[in-house]
C-alpha cells in the first residue's frame, strides 16, 4: 500500500469508539485501512467495560483467519492489560490509532512485536 493511500489519515484524532472519518479508535482505523484495501470488515460495538471490550475483540477475531506478519495483516496486541490493533504496512511500519499518541500515527513495527498476540486477515 503506497504512502499516499493513507497519508490523509495521519494525525486524525483518537476517540474511543470512533469509526471515522473525523476521528478513529484503533479498530475504526483498521476497518478504514481494510476498506481501502477492498475488504469490508465487520464493525464491533465498543463497551464501557474493559473486560467486555477485550472479549468482544477476541471473539470477533474468530471471523478472521490467522496469518503471518506481512503488509495488510492486522496485528493484535496486549498493551497495559488492554487489546489494541494495528495495520501492518510495508517496510517494517505500522499505522495505528491510540490514546497515547493522540491519534493516527505511522511508526516502526519492531518495538511492538513483543506485545503481539496474533496476526489476522479478513
Amino acid at each position: 500500500m503506497a504512502d499516499l493511500e493513507y497519508a490523509d489519515l495521519i494525525g486524525v484524532p483518537f476517540k474511543k469508539a470512533a469509526r471515522g472519518p473525523d476521528s478513529f479508535d484503533c479498530y475504526g482505523l483498521v476497518r478504514e485501512m481494510c476498506r481501502r484495501a477492498g475488504k469490508d470488515v465487520p464493525n464491533y460495538p465498543t463497551h464501557s467495560s474493559l473486560e467486555t471490550e477485550n472479549a468482544q475483540i477476541l471473539s470477533g477475531m474468530e471471523e478472521w483467519k490467522p496469518t503471518t506478519e506481512k503488509p495488510g495483516a492486522v496485528a493484535v496486541f496486549r498493551v497495559m492489560g488492554k487489546l489494541h490493533v494495528g495495520y501492518i504496512l510495508p517496510y517494517g511500519k505500522m499505522i495505528h490509532a491510540w490514546e497515547r499518541s493522540g491519534g493516527v500515527i505511522v511508526e516502526r513495527f519492531e518495538p511492538w512485536k513483543r506485545r503481539v498476540i496474533g496476526y489476522y486477515e479478513y
